[in-house]
This record gives C-alpha cells, sequence and structure tokens, in this order.
C-alpha cells in the first residue's frame, strides 16, 4: 500500500472519530434540552435540604463556575433560580442583596453561613458546612427592607 493511501486512510479516521464525537454530544444535548428542564425552562439540581433553627441562612462569598471565562462568557446565558420550602408555618424569604447592606441588617441576629456547599456527590447526600453566628432576633421582617436586589416571601414554596 502506498504512502498516499495510507494517509487518505488515516485522515478518514480522524474526521469519523471527530464526526461521531459530534454526533454523540449534539444528541445529549438534545436529551438534556428535552428531558431535563422544569416546565420554566431551568435546569435542575436535585432537592438539597437545608435545616437551620437560627433566624436566616446566608452564603458567603456566592460563586457560581461556568467554566472558564476566557473561553466564552456563559454567565451571560446563565440564570439561576431558587425555591424554598417553610416546614413551619412563618413561611419562607428569598433573597439577594450588598454584602455590607445584609451584614448591617444581621448584626446581632442569630443566622447561619453556608461556607461550602458540595453537591457533586454521585450516591452519597450533598456535603454542607456552616458557621453560626450567634445573636437575638430580627428587628424587622427581611420583606420590608428596601435594601434587596431581589426577594420574595410568603407560605407556599418561594422561588426567585
Amino acid at each position: 500500500m502506498s504512502g498516499g493511501k495510507i494517509f487518505l486512510i488515516a485522515v478518514s479516521v480522524i474526521v469519523l472519530f471527530i464526526g461521531l464525537g459530534l454526533v454523540a454530544g449534539g444528541g445529549a444535548l438534545l436529551w438534556s434540552g428535552t428531558f431535563l428542564r422544569d416546565s420554566e425552562g431551568y435546569y435542575s439540581t436535585r432537592i438539597i435540604t437545608v435545616e437551620r433553627d437560627s433566624y436566616g441562612v446566608t452564603t458567603y462569598p456566592a460563586r457560581i463556575e461556568f467554566g472558564p471565562a476566557w473561553l466564552f462568557d456563559w454567565s451571560q446565558l446563565v440564570k439561576v433560580k431558587l425555591k424554598a420550602t417553610s416546614n413551619t408555618d412563618s413561611g419562607v424569604f428569598i433573597g439577594v442583596a450588598e454584602e455590607g447592606d445584609l451584614f448591617n441588617y444581621l448584626n446581632g441576629v442569630a443566622y447561619d453561613e453556608i461556607r461550602e456547599l458540595d453537591i457533586n456527590r454521585p450516591f452519597r447526600p450533598p456535603r454542607i458546612n456552616y458557621r453560626e453566628f450567634p445573636g437575638g432576633a430580627l428587628g424587622s421582617p427581611p420583606g420590608e427592607e428596601a435594601f434587596w436586589a431581589a426577594s420574595t416571601a410568603g407560605k407556599e414554596t418561594q422561588g426567585s
């Protein structure tokens, strides 16, 4: 067999594998877009139970990684949705605020801060590490404050 034929076979095999990879990737995207989204078009993680006896649960810093920004800025394509359900009759509040405003509001209030949330644990429950801040009760309900960038509250399941 001549060198030219061997070269053509090698290039054909490489193109075949690239094509198979693109077909598999496209099929996976089609499948996930069809079967893994909820009725509002959001992809969902599994349910994570957060139960604390304090007046609030915060996260610091809220860092969501979408991949390398130098390749493509994924944050322009992604919206994050949170849902919460209260296990008491007092209801639930979800809010997004600037750090300084939130810390001023929570000054002297008992709350917990999520330091680590690891949901990438197949066949094991998520790992949540908290930092507890001792204190008293809230001075005013969070829904009455004006510093929230986005918020929602109620006795039923809430989403933001």
